[in-house]
């Protein structure tokens, strides 16, 4: 998994590929939604090559960890500039975490992860949410913004 968060070469599938018109307008928070994308990719690859089920889970653990790093950071940085909507945000991203835990669920049980549930689940869910959700807020998180930058 060393590679996780390196952009995919062009001959890897690509189930998700981040686009200029998907930013927030935050440096930050699109080199996240990249690795992201990158780490679906991953995903999308360890299926076609019919990796077991440990290998699926290490690899949505870890897309769990980082998305809820990059939420406690999208989050943070909305309650600093004050951004309205802060509560309605944060319950979309519990139901992302709720509903991977499920996926991880699943792939543990003799029936085992449907994995066009879980790739067509990881598409829709975050290119709605980067270009419905979160890109509403881009004047209240983008780099302009008054609150200053947003740090690690």
């Amino acid at each position: 998994m060393e590679n996780i968060g390196v952009p995919l070469k062009r001959s890897t599938p690509v189930l998700i590929e981040w686009r200029n018109h998907y930013s927030v307008g935050n440096a930050e928070l699109d080199q996240h939604h990249k690795v992201i994308f990158s780490i679906i990719n991953e995903i999308l690859v360890m299926l076609e090559k019919g990796a077991d089920s440990s290998a699926l889970e290490s690899i949505l653990a870890h897309l769990a960890d980082y998305a809820n790093w990059h939420f406690r950071r999208e989050e943070e940085l909305m309650e600093q500039r004050q951004c309205p909507g802060l509560d309605t945000h944060k319950r979309a991203h519990a139901h992302f975490v709720k509903d991977l835990e499920a996926f991880r669920f699943q792939n543990l049980t003799p029936k085992g992860l449907k994995p066009n549930d879980l790739l067509r689940y990881l598409k829709r869910w975050w290119l709605d949410h980067i270009c419905k959700v979160d890109r509403k807020y881009r004047s209240c998180v983008g780099e302009a913004s008054p609150a200053g930058d947003f740090e690690r």
